[in-house]
């Protein structure tokens, strides 16, 4: 389970450490999206339709494509969009015979020890690749149908025919290559011509390829053999593997003349599609270069066609930068390399040189990313001049904009956000671009003002994962609430007479007041400032009067040490309580309340991971209140923790010293649960021990003791 240590310092630096949740924590609860990295947030509705907000350089390639398209002026059919961006299928029950190597074993029985993935070593590295694929097992299963049917199912031939297909897919994955004994003399003719194909076919799975071109080249000179009509084309392709695997440059030669002869026999119309999918394989690996200018030019083309493979063919081109000069060769592949996560050198030259050529949309959005300063200048001029509305407006403005921060250029950055900003943007843009502003804000309301984003209301995060969905992203819905670099603001740097400000501010909603104001209570708590404390549980009672009886216990404490134990006791009452800013996702807590653990773990997390986002400027902070800020983080990171035992050892001082008060006996239950829940130490057992007797003792009618069945360790 993921816990979450927090660190404050209380009058003598005590902090706690407070678990989240009982249930697992290996797999994390979906958490809400701002922003989407991975991909459009609306793409049937908005990016399909020409609107495609802001480009993310960690979109996934298939977007790109998509994304270049539509700025080229060349939208996406119905089948290229179809194919490129499927719909998630509904799950489905398996069929009762499935294809491939489970209907060979259904068909044919167990055989142990087979597989489909082969284990080479190729210029001293390893591979694994799927050696046979589910057609041969296909095959395979429709053969040993027709001769049962044709021979009986017992009948020897049957039977040897079966134990030399095993031999064959022993070669799959087999290490050591297993070849049936070729066909006896006065053999029946059928099975004899099937012995010589399964010869052939073990000598292609076992990586005998030169052998196995071979003998399926003398397959296709038997009339009367039923392999004969594909036997030209398994020619070929045994020796692309040898091309492939052997290094035979001569067998990549014969492979391709082979091909060409296929396609140019109109006896053959069959093996067309198969053979026109292997030249194209055949193109990318001796001929990488050619064949994806081939396929930019057909990924620019509108198609009525499914595209899937051929983008599954670009992208191995483009992703294998040996292969070929891709940005000399394609447009498309030139433009998705500068706008990936990890450009390539000289990107800004290539990207202004192309916008200055083409004049493109899509090249201004990647100048604007990559250029050098000495070519912003004129791009910001560009960048003024897109129109509101268009698609690559959003892009635009989002990258000068941030080019103008990079500068230095406060006002002029100011001035690109707030134009964007008013108009009609979608989510996923605006709270990108309010990001930027948040960081330029000019004083605190300006910063509160632009703090507040509302979360994509049909995507959430899971497991590294943006997915659709149609549950509420948010405790509060799609309401703004603040994302995760603000909360780092506020938990970092932030003093504390503001999070006091911001608890009654009209410009935050009573939503997000109630959350600084409680976690800001406890930050005063435990720094040490009684007043503030004071002022922000006053507030907290205001905002959600049910908790006005829990308040009243601290506000009306009578020394420092009585304040401490009510402290003390809110907290035992309230564990996931904190003095850092909750994540979005996280329920606001309800001091009226009280749980043991919160319900989930999302939100389990160090305060140094909390804070490990973008440096916001907080140019308007003072440098009193910039000091102030750093320092009160210091102390509350580099505090002791309040764990069970200390806890556990302030109630049990409190109630030795006061047992009548009413809230004695709550708070030793709560205790010795926390000395369960809680982190511990060496001394955790010995105390909980203790709170665990003197409430059985002292306490023993109440229901308290009742439900406090153990002490633990």
């Amino acid at each position: 389970m993921r816990i979450w240590h927090v660190t404050a310092a209380l009058a003598a630096a005590l902090v706690m450490t407070v678990p989240e949740g009982l249930d697992s924590c290996g797999i994390a609860p979906p958490s809400p999206v701002f922003a989407t990295k991975r991909r459009p947030a609306d793409l049937r509705n908005q990016f399909l339709k020409g609107k495609v907000g802001v480009l993310q350089r960690s979109y996934q390639q298939r977007y790109l494509i998509g994304t270049f398209r539509i700025l080229s002026g060349v939208p996406l059919t119905d089948a290229e969009a179809g194919s490129l961006y499927p719909a998630p299928s509904a799950r489905q029950d398996p069929p009762s015979v499935e294809p491939g190597l489970d209907g060979w074993r259904k068909t044919h029985g167990a055989v142990p020890g087979l597989g489909v993935y082969k284990t080479v070593t190729l210029d001293g590295l390893l591979y694994s690749f799927e050696n046979c694929h589910k057609d041969a097992f296909i095959k395979a299963t429709a053969t040993l149908a027709n001769l049962s049917a044709k021979w009986g199912e017992r009948d020897p031939r049957t039977l040897d025919w079966v134990r030399a297909q095993d031999q064959v897919f022993a070669n799959c994955s087999g290490k050591d290559a297993v070849i049936p004994a070729p066909p006896e003399a006065g053999a029946d003719p059928l099975l004899a011509a099937h012995r010589r194909y399964q010869i052939a076919a073990a000598l292609f799975y076992s990586g005998q390829f030169r052998k196995a071109s071979e003998a399926f080249r003398q397959i296709a000179e038997e009339k009367d053999s039923p392999w004969r009509p594909w036997a030209p084309y398994l020619t070929a392709r045994a020796l692309m593997r040898a091309g492939q695997f052997d290094g035979d440059r001569e067998a990549n030669r014969e492979a391709k003349d082979r091909l060409l002869e296929i396609l140019k026999d109109p006896a053959q119309p069959d093996r067309r599609e198969d053979c026109l999918r292997l030249l194209h394989l055949w193109q990318l690996r001796v001929e990488p270069r050619a064949r994806l200018e081939e396929l930019s030019a057909q990924l620019m083309q509108p198609s009525e066609k499914d595209v899937s493979q051929s983008v599954i063919d670009f992208l191995y081109v483009v992703n294998d930068r040996q292969g070929a000069t891709v940005e000399t060769t394609s447009e498309l592949a030139a433009w998705m390399l500068v706008m990936s996560e990890r450009p390539p050198a000289e990107s800004g030259e290539r990207a202004v040189e192309w916008w200055r050529k083409t004049r493109k949309p899509a090249w201004l959005i990647a100048a604007l990313a990559n250029a050098g300063e000495k070519d912003l200048p004129e791009l910001l001029v560009a960048a003024g001049a897109v129109p509101a509305g268009a698609p690559a407006f959003e892009s635009v403005a989002y990258y000068a904009t941030s080019r103008e921060v990079a500068r230095g250029r406060n006002d002029d950055a100011r001035q690109l956000a707030d134009r964007a900003l008013s108009g009609n943007l979608q989510r996923s843009s605006r709270n990108l671009i309010l990001a930027l502003r948040t960081r330029l804000a000019r004083d605190w309301n300006e910063f509160l003002r632009f703090s507040l984003r509302r979360p994509e209301p049909r995507i959430e995060e899971s497991e590294g994962a943006e997915v659709e969905t149609n549950a509420a992203p948010i405790p509060s819905g799609t309401a703004p609430v603040f994302d995760q670099d603000v909360i780092g603001d506020f938990n970092a740097r932030v003093p504390l007479s503001l999070w006091v400000d911001a608890a009654a501010n009209p410009i935050l909603p009573p939503y997000m007041q109630i959350r600084i104001a409680q976690a800001g209570w406890l930050r005063a708590v435990l720094l040490g400032r009684d007043e503030d404390a004071r002022k922000l549980m006053r507030r907290v009672a205001e905002l959600r009067p049910p908790a006005s009886e829990v308040a009243r216990g601290f506000l009306t404490a009578g020394d420092a040490e009585e304040s401490r134990f009510a402290a003390v006791y809110l907290v035992l009452r309230t564990p996931s309580l904190s003095p850092s800013l909750p994540l979005p996702e996280s329920r606001t807590l309800d001091f009226a309340e009280t749980h043991y653990v919160d319900v989930g773990c999302r939100s389990c997390w160090t305060m140094e991971q909390r804070s490990q986002v973008p440096p916001a400027t907080l140019d308007f902070l003072t440098p009193a209140q910039r000091a102030e800020g750093e320092a009160e983080w210091k102390r509350i990171r580099a505090a002791e923790p309040w764990q069970a035992t200390y806890l556990t050892r302030e109630t049990l001082d409190w109630a030795r010293k006061h047992p009548d008060d009413p809230r004695v006996p709550e708070a030793l239950h709560r205790a010795v649960m926390a000395s369960r829940y809680r982190a511990t130490d060496a001394e955790t057992g010995k105390y909980s021990r203790q709170a665990f007797a003197l409430l059985h003792q002292r306490y023993a009618k109440s229901e308290w003791a009742e439900k406090t069945k153990y002490w633990y360790k």
